[in-house]
């Protein structure tokens, strides 16, 4: 024995166990290593060697195709379904949030500017929103309600 590691204890796989995966559910990747990920699974946590896993690119929760006689040796138990949060393995789309616009006052039309959203009125003044994003005042009289 060398460094606390036993070969002798390893199972004698034979060469289709070898290949064989089982879909096991993953609640959190807790920990990575370049050798291996800190998983929680079914409350308790288990260090998972990378070169058992069949996509070594883990780090969401979901389900991880783990060697089987790995998820037999530590009693993981089978994952069975679709995996409800797939890992994406393609180009993620990411949104951005704008902030809320003003639903207005109604829908007003200007013969200079065209149709816009009536924010506010002010005196005798009158502050719209036009479709080119750009907040104009003018003078109410110049304003029609649609």
């Amino acid at each position: 024995m060398r460094g606390g590691f036993d070969r002798a204890r390893l199972p004698r796989l034979r060469s289709s166990e070898r290949e064989d995966y089982t879909p096991v559910w993953i609640d959190e990747v807790r920990a990575r290593t370049d050798g291996a990920v800190l998983c929680a699974v079914d409350g308790r946590e288990i260090w998972i060697p990378l070169s058992n896993v069949e996509d070594a690119d883990v780090t969401i929760p979901g389900v991880m195709q783990v060697r089987s006689w790995l998820a037999r040796k530590e009693n993981l138990p089978e994952h069975e379904g679709d995996d409800p949060l797939p890992n994406p393995s393609g180009p993620i789309t990411m949104f951005v949030c704008r902030p809320k616009q003003d639903p207005g006052l109604g829908q007003v039309t200007t013969k200079a500017f065209g149709r816009g959203t009536l924010l506010r009125v002010e005196g005798d003044k009158s502050v719209v929103r036009f479709a080119d994003g750009k907040v104009r005042t003018l003078a109410s009289r110049y304003v029609e309600n649609l």
